[in-house]
C-alpha cells in the first residue's frame, strides 16, 4: 500500500514539473526594433514618411526584399491603409539597384512612403534570420522576402495575412477591437 501511494505521489509530482516546463518554455513575445538613419522615400512628393508611424500603438510593418517582380506590391495595400487609418503602415525595401525599385513600384502603382534599406539592417538588427514566423500556429512560414506583421507597441502581435484580404481585414478587425472593447 506504502509502494502505490509513492508512485502515485511520484507520478503526481513529475506531471507538476512536466507542467511546470512546458509553462518556463513559452516564447518571450518578439520585439521589434527600427534602425536609424535610414532613407525614407516616397514616388510622390505629397506624400511624405511621418516619423510618428513608429511610435504609433498600431503597426502593420513589412519587409521586402529585391527590386523585380515583387508580387507583395500586387497587394492592395492602399484599401488597406485606408480601412484601417488607425494603423501605421511601414514598408522595408532593400534593394540595391533604385532604378529598378522605382518602376516597379511605380507599375504596381505604390505611391506610399517607405523605408530604403540597401544594408538589410532592420532584417538583421531584428534578427528575422533565426525567427520562426508562423499564422495562428498554422506552421513555420520562415521566409526572408517578404515578412509582414502586425505589432503593438514595439511588439509583434501576430503574421499579418496581407495576402489573403478577407483574413486580413478579419484579423486587423480582432485585434484592434480587443484594446476598444468592440
Amino acid at each position: 500500500m506504502k509502494q502505490t501511494n509513492t508512485k502515485k505521489i511520484t507520478t503526481l509530482l513529475s506531471l507538476v514539473a512536466l507542467i511546470v516546463l512546458l509553462a518556463s518554455c513559452k516564447e518571450d513575445p518578439k520585439k521589434i526594433q527600427f534602425p536609424d538613419g535610414l532613407p525614407t522615400m516616397s514616388l510622390k512628393d505629397s506624400l511624405q514618411f511621418d516619423p510618428d508611424w513608429y511610435k504609433a500603438e498600431y503597426k502593420v510593418v513589412t519587409y521586402i526584399r529585391g527590386s523585380r517582380n515583387l508580387y507583395p506590391l500586387w497587394l492592395d495595400w492602399e484599401s488597406y491603409i485606408n480601412e484601417f487609418p488607425e494603423m501605421a503602415f511601414i514598408f522595408y525595401f532593400t534593394s540595391k539597384d533604385t532604378a529598378s525599385l522605382f518602376k516597379e513600384l511605380e507599375e504596381n502603382n505604390f505611391y506610399h512612403p517607405f523605408i530604403l534599406d540597401q544594408e538589410n539592417k532592420f532584417f538583421t538588427v531584428n534578427e528575422y534570420e533565426n525567427t520562426e514566423f508562423r499564422y495562428k500556429d498554422r506552421g513555420n512560414l520562415k521566409q526572408d522576402n517578404f515578412i509582414s506583421t502586425i505589432v503593438k507597441g514595439h511588439t509583434i502581435v501576430e503574421v499579418a495575412a496581407a495576402g489573403m484580404p478577407d483574413l486580413f481585414r478579419r484579423d486587423m478587425r480582432e485585434i484592434l477591437s480587443k484594446d476598444t472593447g468592440n
